[in-house]
């Protein structure tokens, strides 16, 4: 699942983990792992489907400005991907830099768990 969400004012008793069980009897994975947003989680919903904590991650940095929608990954703008993307590249500066020349910003979340699900039929 990307995104598990219901409509505004409407619960599914158990959909997740019908769903969850769905996906295992469909593709017989041998092992999981899922990235909740510490923001918006504490975990408590992957470890009624199954899932185990195994630690979590440090807070990441995501970009806003002037040709952006929203917010996006860092990924997206990683050193290397910039001559293409910016105006202004300048190979001597980080990434950040070259971000900040091009008056882009930057936000903070707060990381992410780090949740395993492993296959008893292992």
């Amino acid at each position: 699942m990307h995104r598990f969400c219901n409509k505004l004012g409407y619960q599914i008793i158990g959909g997740a983990s019908k769903l969850f069980k769905y996906f295992l009897n469909n593709h017989n994975p041998k092992s999981i792992l899922t990235y909740p947003n510490r923001r918006y989680s504490d975990g408590t919903f992957y470890e009624k489907i199954g899932f185990t904590s195994i630690g979590y991650s440090k807070p990441s940095h995501w970009y806003f400005g002037k040709n952006i929608d929203g917010l996006a990954s860092r990924n997206q703008f990683q050193k290397h991907l910039l001559s293409d993307k910016l105006d202004d590249f300048n190979p001597e500066l980080t990434a950040w830099e070259n971000m900040k020349l091009n008056g882009y910003d930057r936000i903070w979340d707060c990381g992410k768990l780090v949740y395993e699900w492993v296959s008893m039929n292992n």
